[in-house]
Parts: structure tokens; C-alpha cells; sequence
């Protein structure tokens, strides 16, 4: 049965060149939630098909058609793709429609919901992709706008952003998350509160650490510790050997 689902979905996007946006985006946020399965691709990108849409993203980015919504999904399937080790994000091809997407992020982020900011930011991060000044200064006053409507998952995933990217937040963006941990904060499962702690421990000696009362006011906050613990110990054999990131 997945075999016949990942076949739909190729099938599907052989048609790139007749999609709307919504079908380009549907298409490839499909692509991002299949990636784990065996049978998918080693390495999407040199599938003809996949390329197809990879330029129908490109194209309506140019021309304006990719929406808020739209380009938050595709940007973060891609990400996925990538982290799945399942798309090679040297290729031209993607390369090009990852900068189309970062320039399109930047124009319609106004319009992104508390979600697609945070899995714009987190694709960012998990791409590498270090937004320029313009775009950066467009996503932290995202931050801002939708921290009051951010639940523990968004909060923690843009927090992690920040912190795999190394960008201290600016001074509203910090105060928005950091509002953001006290309110959430009881809500978090153990890897939200280890993806928090890490950027805090990262950024917070120059910042104030208010948000941490927030974590520990979670009625599992020893059990949520524990989990923070075994996940660092986990990061830490990781990435013995591996050059910093810093």
C-alpha cells in the first residue's frame, strides 16, 4: 500500500506543468510526508518528475501565485526531503527553487499563520539556510506577531531554529518567545522542553532566562528534565568527532 501511494504521488506529478499552486504544493508537501518510507527514492532530485515540480514551485514563487501557506509546506517538505538524507540539496535544480523560496518567505510571512512560521523557521535551520538581514528581520517579526498564538510544538521548533542557525533572537522576538515558554511551558512533551532549554543555555547569558519558570511549572517537569538529560547525552555522542556548528 505505500509503494502505491508513493506511485500516486509521482504519477501525480508528472502533470507539474498543468498545477496550480495549490496542486504544486499539495504535490510536494506529499513528497515530505512519504520520505521515510522505503520505498521512496534515494535521491528524489534527479527524478525528471520531482524536477518538473521543483521549477512549477520556482515559477509561481516568480510570479507571485505561491502563497503564504503554500510556500511555508513546500519549503518545509523539501527540508524533510533532506533531513531524510532522500534529496541532495546541491543540486542546481533545487538550489534554485530554494532561493526562490527564501525570497518569496520574505514577502508573504505577514500573511503565515503560527505554524507555517514555525516550520519556515525550522526548515531554514535544518537546510542551513541562514536568512540575510531583509529576511530575517521579516521572520522575527513573524515571531512577534504570532507568539501569543503559538502552541508548545511551534514555540519549541523555533526556539531549536534559532538555536541550530546561531542567531540570537532580536530583543521582540526574544520577549515574544520568551512570553511565549511561560505560557506554553507546562504544555511541553520532554524533546520541547530539551529543544528550549538548549537555545536558552545557548543565548541566555546575555538575555534573561524568564521563560525557564514557564518550564518549570509543567506538572512532568522532573520527568520532562530527566527526558532533557538523556536527549543531551544522546547530542552529545552525536556529534563527537563532528566539526561545530558554532
Amino acid at each position: 500500500m505505500a509503494g502505491c501511494r508513493l506511485t500516486h504521488t509521482t504519477a501525480a506529478s508528472s502533470a507539474a506543468p498543468t498545477f496550480s499552486s495549490v496542486n504544486v504544493a499539495t504535490a510536494l508537501s506529499k513528497f515530505g510526508k512519504l520520505c521515510g518510507l522505503k520505498s521512496f527514492p534515494r535521491n528524489i532530485a534527479v527524478d525528471d518528475r520531482f524536477r518538473g515540480l521543483m521549477l512549477q514551485a520556482r515559477v509561481l514563487c516568480a510570479d507571485g501565485r505561491l502563497q503564504a501557506r503554500q510556500v511555508a509546506n513546500v519549503t518545509h517538505a523539501v527540508a524533510k526531503m533532506s533531513a531524510a538524507g532522500k534529496l541532495a540539496t546541491d543540486d542546481a535544480e533545487v538550489q534554485g527553487t530554494l532561493a526562490a523560496l527564501k525570497q518569496r518567505a520574505v514577502l508573504v510571512v505577514t500573511d503565515m499563520a503560527p505554524q507555517h512560521v514555525s516550520i519556515t523557521w525550522w526548515a531554514f535551520a535544518t537546510l542551513g539556510l541562514e536568512p540575510a538581514a531583509e529576511a530575517r528581520a521579516a521572520l522575527e517579526a513573524a515571531v512577534v506577531r504570532v507568539g501569543p498564538d503559538m502552541d508548545s510544538q511551534h514555540i519549541a521548533n523555533t526556539w531549536w531554529a534559532f538555536w541550530v542557525l546561531g542567531l540570537m533572537p532580536g530583543a521582540e522576538a526574544w520577549t515574544a518567545l520568551q512570553s511565549a515558554v511561560v505560557r506554553a511551558g507546562p504544555d511541553m512533551t520532554a524533546q520541547e522542553v530539551s529543544s528550549t532549554v538548549f537555545a536558552y543555555a545557548r543565548f541566555s547569558p546575555t538575555r534573561s532566562c524568564g521563560g525557564c519558570r514557564g518550564l518549570r511549572r509543567g506538572r512532568h517537569w522532573r520527568l520532562r528534565w530527566c527526558g532533557w538529560v538523556g536527549i543531551w547525552l544522546f547530542r552529545t555522542f552525536q556529534t563527537l568527532g563532528q566539526p561545530s556548528r558554532c
